[in-house]
Parts: C-alpha cells; sequence; structure tokens
C-alpha cells in the first residue's frame, strides 16, 4: 500500500511538473499584454503583476482596430464550420452506412484522409490565380469557401467513425418501418453520434480559428483575420512589438480555451465514441 501511494505521488508530481512547463508561457504572455513595453524590457518584472494596465490593449483596439479582425476571425471560423459540418455529416453517414464493398469503402475513407494531408502550401498558387479570375480574391466569401473545402475532407473521415459506432440494427428496423436515408440521418444516427458531431465542430472551429497561410495569402486589410493581423502588426520596420505580440496571441487563445473548457465533456465524449475505426 506504502509503495502504491509513492508511486502516485510522483505520478501527480510529474503531472504538476509538466503542466507548469507547458502553461508558463501562456501565462507569460497573458500577463505581458497588460504591462507596457518597459516593463516587459524589465528583467525584476519578468513574473510581476504589479502595476498592470490595459494602455497596450488600448492601443490594439483604438489605433490598430483589433476588434474588426476579431470580428472576421469569429464571422469566418463560425460560418465555415456550420458549413463543414452540414457536407460532412450526410458525407461521413454515407461512407458508414451506404452499402457497398469493404474495399470501395476502404478506398474513398482513404482518399477523403489523403485530400486532408496535402499541404496547402502545395495549391496556393492555382487556388491564388482561379481567385483572381472569378472575383473571390481578397474577400471573406473566398476565404470562408477555402476554409469548407479544405475541412471537408477530416471531418468526413472523423464522422464516418462516430457514424460507425451507431448499431446497424437500429438503422434496419428504421427501414422496416419505411424510413428513408434523410430520416435515418437525422431522426436515429445524428442524436446518437451527436458527441462526435460536436468534437468535429470544436476541432474544425479551431483549425479555421487558428489558420494563417490561406488567411495571409488571399486576404487584404479589410478581411484581415487575428493570426495574420498578429504578424502584421508585431513585426513593423523590423522591430518586433512583444506588447502587441502578447495582446495578439492572447486574444487568440483565450476564447478557444474557453470554448474547449466548456465543451470538454462532448469533446472527450465525442472523440471517445469514434476511437475505434475500422
Amino acid at each position: 500500500m506504502k509503495h502504491k501511494k509513492t508511486v502516485g505521488f510522483f505520478k501527480y508530481l510529474v503531472i504538476i511538473i509538466l503542466l507548469i512547463f507547458l502553461l508558463f508561457p501562456i501565462l507569460y504572455q497573458v500577463i505581458s499584454s497588460f504591462k507596457t513595453l518597459g516593463q516587459i524590457y524589465d528583467p525584476q518584472m519578468v513574473l510581476s503583476i504589479r502595476n498592470l494596465s490595459f494602455i497596450t490593449w488600448e492601443e490594439a483596439i483604438v489605433k490598430q482596430d483589433f476588434l474588426n479582425y476579431f470580428k472576421n476571425s469569429l464571422i469566418t471560423s463560425v460560418v465555415s464550420t456550420i458549413f463543414v459540418l452540414l457536407f460532412s455529416i450526410p458525407a461521413g453517414f454515407g461512407l458508414a452506412k451506404l452499402k457497398m464493398s469493404k474495399r470501395m469503402r476502404s478506398n474513398l475513407s482513404f482518399e477523403f484522409l489523403a485530400m486532408r494531408m496535402m499541404p496547402g502550401i502545395a495549391i496556393i498558387i492555382p487556388i491564388f490565380v482561379i481567385y483572381k479570375h472569378i472575383g473571390l480574391l481578397y474577400t471573406m466569401p473566398g476565404l470562408i469557401l477555402i476554409y469548407i473545402v479544405f475541412n471537408i475532407p477530416l471531418a468526413t473521415w472523423l464522422l464516418e467513425g462516430f457514424f460507425k459506432e451507431v448499431p446497424d440494427e437500429i438503422i434496419e428496423a428504421a427501414k422496416i418501418d419505411g424510413s428513408n436515408s434523410l430520416a435515418e440521418l437525422t431522426k436515429i444516427a445524428l442524436p446518437i453520434a451527436s458527441p462526435g458531431v460536436l468534437a468535429v465542430g470544436i476541432l474544425t472551429f479551431i483549425f479555421i480559428w487558428n489558420e494563417y497561410m490561406f488567411a495571409s495569402v488571399l486576404t487584404t486589410s479589410a478581411v484581415r483575420t487575428l493570426p495574420v493581423w498578429a504578424a502584421y502588426t508585431t513585426y513593423q520596420h523590423y522591430i518586433i512589438n512583444f506588447g502587441m505580440l502578447s495582446v495578439s496571441t492572447t486574444a487568440m487563445i483565450i476564447p478557444v480555451i474557453i470554448f474547449a473548457i466548456l465543451m470538454q465533456k462532448y469533446l472527450v465524449r465525442g472523440l471517445s465514441l469514434g476511437a475505434l475505426k475500422e
């Protein structure tokens, strides 16, 4: 019994040390966002929480138009996530439950995953040229469209695993009662797999919220998102503004952390639901 308590103590000690190591940069960034540049560069005030102020935040909101970029990120993330789920839910259900050979199902599933594995940098130039010709370059609809297309494959692949957990017997019973495919999806499969669907929605939102490459190439100042704003604002004239960098990183991570904490139960449950894939 004493040996078990000792092992348990060291396990918790290791976990606490790792948490401190991982959370320290985040805590430092948050504290630094409420300091002036002089306080940030002062070695004696690295972890000090005295004389904190909103001066840097005021500069970001008033002079740097922070709220506009925050709004752009929020709109693109929410709208893109909604459309990704609208397309990937029926696609994932079809991959999981439609009658087809095991080899065809496996090939289709792999093709969806392979599309998401392709690096975005490999297709950014053709997309730029196409967007320029069809008038979607430097527009929010164009950015939302590329986010939808780029995130549907992974969302579909994940949802296939979640819908596979829905018992086939329930689907067959619904067919005997005269239900069509839409009813099977909306009234049976979707309620059962709802934790998994919510988990996919959360992950998709986080992926889009943090995305930088497409937003940096396909947007201009009017529709710029937070990650791009952070890069442009914090590095000007070959000088890094660490105060503004702290504000931008804090603004990007706090909403995601709050969202993840609120949805943690559904995220863990959803990922556990689809843990087993053929």
